[in-house]
């Protein structure tokens, strides 16, 4: 069996027994819901899916987020990091804006991290 049928096998079985819950909502919350690949045609709302015809590897990505050992086709997640700037590239690449939503929620979350600095 494949490597990759296998990691699409456990993020499955992750998934049916919400194992790395945490892991996979850091990933999706701050990667997927602001990619130009994991959006609906409105290019506005998170699809669940990296989209292959919008160059991402068609996986779900609610159960691909949730291997430890999987990342984002993007660079935008991985094992242990998240790179907003990797996220921001695809994005320009794409002339893709994320939602108002997803920026306004991006913007709190650095303004906090830069008063725990």
């Amino acid at each position: 069996m494949s490597n990759k049928l296998v990691q699409i096998l456990i993020g499955n079985v992750y998934r049916l027994f919400d194992i790395n819950k945490n892991l996979k909502n850091e990933r999706i919350e701050w990667g997927c819901k602001g990619c130009y690949s994991a959006t609906r045609k409105d290019n506005i709302t998170y699809s669940g899916w990296c989209k292959h015809d919008k160059g991402g590897c068609a996986c779900p990505a609610e159960s691909k987020a949730r291997v430890d050992s999987e990342k984002c086709p993007f660079g935008v997640w991985g094992n242990g990091w998240i790179s907003l700037d990797n996220l921001d590239k695809h994005n320009k690449e794409n002339n893709f804006t994320p939602s108002k939503e997803y920026l306004d929620k991006r913007k709190s979350r650095e303004q906090n991290d830069e008063k725990t600095k």
